[in-house]
């Protein structure tokens, strides 16, 4: 089950908010002994962050207390690059694409992360028919002293969202 950036917005406390993923809970976690949030083409070149991962709960901010009533699924974690310091170009991804190209990859290739959120759905005391992911991001202290030129205020970008099961 994909969730596509285009999908997506940006509420008023700048926190990323998904589209809404049909599932059926309740059958989901009879089949199942796991399930997983994947974030991928996660944007690391901007200020690092804390990730609060809430679900079906699209009004949650930076004051929302990390509580299972308050769909909050867990958080991840992103060490950031700060911007770009270079020069012209300098942190333009360039992508290998030949098979056997063993250089590292570029610097600021998007990342993925996962958060496992099994815990979470046999906890809910509600069985969910569909769910939304909202992200709130937590930047570091200090950043806008340093990073001035930087945009500190929406540090959320990716390519999309995969709920993943385990059977």
């Amino acid at each position: 089950m994909n969730d596509d950036n285009n999908q997506t917005k940006q509420n008023k406390t700048n926190a990323f908010t998904s589209r809404k993923i049909d599932i059926d809970t309740k059958t989901l976690m009879t089949d199942v002994y796991r399930v997983d949030l994947e974030f991928h083409g996660l944007d690391h070149s901007g200020p690092s962050y804390e990730g609060r991962v809430f679900i079906n709960n699209a009004e949650a901010s930076i004051e929302t207390p990390m509580i299972i009533e308050n769909g909050y699924a867990g958080s991840f974690h992103i060490f950031g690059h700060g911007g770009c310091f270079g020069g012209m170009g300098h942190c333009r991804i360039k992508s290998h694409n030949k098979p056997f190209d063993i250089r590292p990859s570029h610097p600021l290739t998007p990342i993925y992360k996962r958060l496992e959120i099994t815990n979470f759905l046999t906890n809910s005391k509600t069985t969910l028919t569909s769910i939304s992911v909202t992200i709130v991001p937590k930047v570091a202290n200090g950043l806008d002293r340093w990073f001035v030129h930087m945009d500190l205020s929406s540090p959320i970008k990716l390519d999309k969202i995969i709920l993943k099961t385990y059977r």
